[in-house]
């Protein structure tokens, strides 16, 4: 059995704070993270495989294990489709995305405030945003500056070669936008969750907490 809960959200939807207090839960392995700031940072089962950019040869880095004891919380960027082909049996919960012009305004402020204004207190944390973000390593020079009080905003300047001032941030941020959108939009069913990601950002988890609760102690 894939004692597994996926926790399938896009960027700035909030999913890892979301799987951090889902795992809590009893019958869940605490998900081990940090918080920096508004901004929770996780250290998953898979080692944030499935919040990296999409890798067409991701089955070949999982090796499958017979799964025990408790639950775990997976984080995930790739959508439930996608890993039900190989993890059919496990749990899902999806964050479906704003629809309203106000409620995409806002998702759009929170990113901007809660990821590219914040900052990461380990060099091992900027260098995973910075791979993440640019598909490559950095180089020397990139390391040199990212040792430093670096926020997101600035490592998204410094993957563009721009200085790492306000102005430049805004500018980069805005021309990001271009190529951002959010669309996940699932029904539910017996091993799928779905939460508005305007009710999560309004607190309403209870709903989800008892399903999740009821599915992992099979009541």
């Amino acid at each position: 059995m894939d004692k597994f809960v996926f926790v399938c959200y896009e960027h700035g939807t909030g999913g890892e704070r979301l799987a951090v207090m889902l795992s809590k839960i009893a019958g869940c392995e605490l998900l081990e993270h940090e918080v920096h700031g508004k901004r929770t940072w996780s250290y998953d089962h898979f080692n944030k495989l499935f919040l990296k950019k999409y890798d067409a040869d991701w089955k070949k880095q999982i090796v499958i294990e017979q799964s025990h004891g408790a639950y775990k919380l997976i984080p995930s960027h790739y959508r439930p489709e996608i890993l039900r082909e190989l993890f059919p049996n496990a749990l899902y919960v999806v964050i479906n995305a704003p629809r309203t012009k106000v409620d995409i305004d806002g998702l759009h402020d929170r990113i901007y405030n809660n990821v590219w204004q914040t900052t990461h207190p380990k060099l091992s944390q900027k260098v995973g945003y910075f791979v993440q973000n640019a598909g490559r390593d950095p180089n020397r020079d990139e390391l040199k500056l990212m040792s430093k009080d670096v926020t997101n905003g600035q490592i998204q300047c410094l993957i563009r070669g721009v200085p790492l001032d306000e102005d430049n941030i805004e500018k980069v941020f805005a021309e990001w936008l271009k190529d951002f959108g959010v669309d996940f939009e699932y029904v539910a069913d017996d091993k799928l969750y779905i939460v508005n990601y305007v009710d999560l950002m309004e607190g309403k988890t209870q709903d989800v907490t008892s399903w999740l609760t009821n599915k992992v102690n099979h009541i």
